[in-house]
């Protein structure tokens, strides 16, 4: 009897939860959003980015699945799923943004600047100053003795 209180009233208990859980709104409007400002960051660009992107719409449709058939925890965990997904997805296009601005910028300092020197030839040193460097002045007496 003492055992199937103890098992019986924590699984009663869990049965009784998931029978009632809501998704709450911001479990899917975050990944949504997320991915909508990764697709505006160029996600589509970066290999790694549009597979997390691509994972992160799967995600999302399974989640729709699942709530439609009455599966609402099950629909959550997916939507965090998601959310993780849509938020590297952000993260790797953000990042691949300064990189090209970075190496456009190369590009133009470059064309700027001319020619590059054939390899194996140094460019001119400055000439050594001819000016003398002033003497330093004479230390200072110390305490009597």
């Amino acid at each position: 009897m003492r055992f199937a209180i103890t098992l019986g009233l924590p699984l009663a208990l869990c049965l009784g939860c998931s029978r009632t859980y809501t998704v709450p709104a911001s479990h899917v409007s975050a990944p949504v959003a997320s991915l909508r400002a990764a697709e505006q960051a160029g996600a589509e660009s970066d290999p790694e980015a549009a597979l997390h992107a691509h994972l992160a719409q799967r995600e999302l449709a399974a989640a729709g699945v699942l709530m439609r058939s009455g599966h609402a925890h099950e629909a959550d965990l997916m939507l965090i799923a998601a959310r993780a997904d849509a938020g590297r997805s952000l993260a790797l296009a953000r990042r691949q943004h300064p990189i090209g601005q970075a190496q456009s910028a190369i590009g133009q300092l470059r064309s700027l600047a001319g020619p590059a020197p054939a390899k194996g030839v140094t460019a001119p040193q400055p000439a050594p100053s001819t000016q003398a460097t002033p003497p330093s002045p004479p230390a200072a007496p110390g305490p009597p003795r």
